[in-house]
């Protein structure tokens, strides 16, 4: 990263730092940060417990906000509580701390960082799009259109999400694909792969898991050795759990909950699927392709999947298409030819999204923003 960035209060924000992808980025970078001379403060705004390692140079503070799982009507209600509470913390933490750059990930805590810098007039902020904003509801699509002009640089992660903001805002805006962490992946090649097909990720609707494990279950008897590992958590287990006993799948489907590294875990693969209904720039699909994993994923609409995967390297299937993913897999899996293929190729992405490109980009931004 050099020397460029250094001697600078750098303050990250988001709602929780989870195993999620956002949370990993935002680990990467405040672990760099850290490392080059920078004060590192990460506010969370539930609990002050981290899944990725951080460096003992980053600091972190939870708020301990609590979101009920109980009812939509609840979380609702605790997420506009929150959100007025959040903007009052933050408010304070700013200044006491006086940061020379505030960094915010995901819609929520952009937005009450937006609302924040309308009292500090001076405060460099950084927010970053996780997601596909036309997948989230009306008001919070207003919100961030309206919103997102005023912070001082926009992160977005594909042409298509940075074409949503108005143009008031494209002078601030940014792309920025993931790294790959190389921790969390694979850099063994297998001359025997296991008979598995992998998804990962959290038990929500948005990765649409139903709908792979019913593809699977269209494949089970032309690949009777086959089966299929899903690795995350969620609220749909309980759901997820019934579909598998119901299609009489418990001895061919399982759900493997949440692991440290995943992709060095299942690199000896032979596909790895991404049935998501909707995704920003999904890490599990990226990590996958770089251990050299033969991949299929919706076409989300986000167009992420349509930049990384072309004909020699994976297969894009609609979403929500269960034919279509049905016939995409018994692709893959009848050819070990084409695995291999798409082995070689996918590893190719190691060059592209390495860590050093992509954190260059991010500090080319900071020191852009600083400079305003």
């Amino acid at each position: 990263m050099g020397s460029s960035f250094t001697k600078k209060r750098c303050l990250f924000i988001i709602p929780r730092m989870g195993n999620g992808g956002a949370e990993r980025v935002m680990s990467t970078l405040a672990n760099e940060l850290s490392s080059e001379n920078n004060e590192v403060l990460i506010l969370s705004l539930t609990t002050s417990d981290s899944f990725y390692k951080l460096n003992e140079k980053v600091k972190m503070v939870g708020a301990n906000y609590i979101i009920s799982r109980d009812s939509k009507i609840l979380r609702r209600i605790d997420m506009l509580v929150n959100g007025i509470k959040g903007i009052f913390f933050v408010r304070s933490l700013v200044k006491e701390w006086k940061p020379d750059i505030v960094i915010s990930f995901l819609t929520h805590t952009n937005i009450l960082s937006i609302i924040t810098k309308f009292s500090y007039k001076n405060m460099k902020l950084i927010v970053s799009e996780r997601c596909d904003p036309l997948e989230r509801s009306l008001t919070l699509r207003l919100l961030t259109k309206y919103l997102y002009p005023f912070a001082d640089g926009i992160v977005c992660q594909s042409k298509v999400v940075a074409e949503f903001f108005p143009q008031t805002a494209q002078k601030n805006i940014k792309i920025i694909q993931n790294p790959i962490n190389y921790e969390s992946v694979s850099n063994k090649e297998f001359s025997i792969k296991r008979k598995v097909i992998v998804g990962v990720g959290r038990l929500f609707e948005q990765k649409n898991f139903e709908l792979l494990i019913d593809s699977f279950n269209d494949i089970k008897d032309d690949f009777p050795l086959h089966k299929l590992e899903i690795y995350g958590e969620g609220h749909l287990r309980n759901q997820l759990e019934s579909q598998i006993e119901r299609l009489d799948l418990c001895n061919r489907v399982f759900l493997r909950g949440v692991i440290n590294n995943v992709m060095k875990h299942v690199s000896d693969s032979e596909l790895f699927v991404l049935s998501s209904n909707f995704e920003g720039f999904p890490n599990a699909l990226i990590e996958a392709m770089a251990s050299g994993l033969p991949v299929i994923s919706t076409d989300f609409s986000t167009g992420v999947a349509r930049d990384l995967i072309k004909e020699n390297n994976g297969i894009i299937v609609p979403v929500g298409d269960q034919e279509s993913l049905t016939k995409a897999m018994r692709t893959i899996l009848s050819s070990e030819e084409l695995q291999k293929k798409m082995s070689i190729e996918n590893r190719c992405l190691n060059n592209t999204l390495s860590v050093k490109l992509i954190l260059d980009k991010w500090i080319e931004l900071f020191v852009d923003v600083i400079s305003k």
